[in-house]
């Protein structure tokens, strides 16, 4: 796991002062720089992760894999959600035909709590 923290570190060095990544960008929480720009003149990212209340090792991997953690996407949740796992599918297509509209990637990750708790806010 050094290997991998030693060559994230390294990227991001790297990139810090590139010509083609704008100033302030971050591989760990931007992702990978964009190649576009969506209708508001914002950076378009390349990929999407769509989730309801991620388990950190999700936005981990986002980081590390360049994909980004805002680029991790919390999805609203249906109606009455006692657990507060649910997702709203109506939501989710939306953003779904909004991603594919813009010619971005898209990933859904399904899961059911965290590892301790079933689910990271006890009420």
């Amino acid at each position: 796991m050094e290997s991998l923290g030693s060559t994230a570190c390294a990227r991001d060095a790297l990139l810090l002062d590139h010509p083609l990544v704008p100033k302030g960008w971050s591989i760990s929480e931007d992702g990978f720089p964009p190649t576009s720009l969506d209708a508001k003149g914002q950076p378009k990212p390349v990929m999407q992760i769509f989730c309801r209340r991620s388990h950190g090792s999700i936005n981990k991997a986002a980081a590390v894999t360049g994909i980004g953690r805002r680029n991790v996407i919390d999805l609203a949740a249906p109606g009455e959600d006692i657990l507060q796992v649910g997702m709203d599918l109506d939501d989710l297509a939306t953003k779904l035909r909004q991603s594919q509209a813009e010619n971005v990637a898209r990933v859904v990750v399904v899961g059911l709590g965290e590892v301790n708790t079933v689910s990271s806010s006890a009420s």
